[in-house]
């Protein structure tokens, strides 16, 4: 049985016309196949696609960030998930809403420093929180959270790399300006607290999906549906990160980024016939 071979790069080369899953026809392919989006070069014919290790967002640090139009003020519940892979831990932002010309006002949350992130949410009278968790930041390695707040004055829970962290005092609803819409890598557009770094797979639950995985141009796609694409500013750009671990959907995937050979997880691989 011949198996696909992944170059050193990363790549899985497979052709439509021929190619099979051994026991069936291309279109028998599992279910995940569908959901490898992120490590699909985008617009490359069905006859001749590369799966490969996922593009990610890269920011300078410096004045890259990337800006939607999306306005929030918050109330309701908030989930936000998401990865993160810092090259510094000092005042880094990963997200925020609402502090329009370095207003107190809005949402931003971020690094604090390599043991701390901060929460910031005010309604431009109150700071609710500010140094807000304590957690261990993994430098220029990938990082998951899980931030979920329940709304009301109840605290906050970030879940990083697995581990639980409740927040200092109780979040609370904050109130922003229109003009600083929802961002990454930033608050207050581009002037505060800019992220250094990469960010991939960012979703806030109810609002936007950002996989950040396009590959090419100047536009991060909301892929939930809601349309509210972001636009990356100063030369914010995508690159190949080997190192990102696989989606959830691809997890059975087994091999990915290290074996010399893709085989599904129930034993079926790949071969030329």
């Amino acid at each position: 049985m011949d198996i696909k071979q992944i170059p050193s790069i990363g790549y899985l080369k497979f052709l439509h016309d021929g190619a099979r899953l051994l026991g069936g026809s291309i279109a028998q392919l599992p279910s995940a196949i569908a959901n490898l989006k992120p490590y699909i070069w985008s617009g490359a014919p069905v006859s001749d696609r590369e799966v490969q290790q996922p593009w990610v967002l890269d920011l300078d640090g410096a004045t890259q960030h990337v800006m939607t139009s999306k306005f929030i003020t918050g109330g309701e519940a908030v989930s936000i998930h998401g990865w993160f892979k810092p090259s510094a831990t000092s005042t880094e932002t990963i997200l925020s809403c609402g502090g329009y010309s370095g207003s107190s006002k809005g949402f931003a949350f971020g690094i604090k420093s390599s043991t701390q992130f901060f929460l910031y949410t005010s309604d431009g009278a109150a700071v609710s929180i500010t140094n807000a968790f304590t957690a261990s930041v993994i430098l220029n390695d990938w990082n998951e959270f899980t931030f979920v707040w329940d709304g009301g004055d109840s605290t906050a829970t970030l879940t990083l790399n697995g581990s639980d962290s409740t927040s200092t005092e109780p979040m609370k609803s904050w109130v922003g300006d229109s003009g600083d819409e929802l961002q990454y890598g930033s608050y207050n557009s581009g002037n505060n607290g800019l992220f250094t770094g990469s960010l991939s797979r960012i979703t806030w639950d109810g609002v936007a999906q950002y996989n950040l995985n396009e590959s090419s141009g100047t536009i991060a796609y909301d892929s939930s549906g809601n349309g509210n694409d972001g636009t990356l500013v100063n030369g914010a750009s995508w690159v190949v990160d080997a190192t990102l671990p696989p989606a959830a959907d691809v997890a059975n995937l087994v091999g990915y980024g290290g074996s010399s050979r893709v085989v599904w997880s129930g034993g079926a691989g790949w071969d030329d016939g």
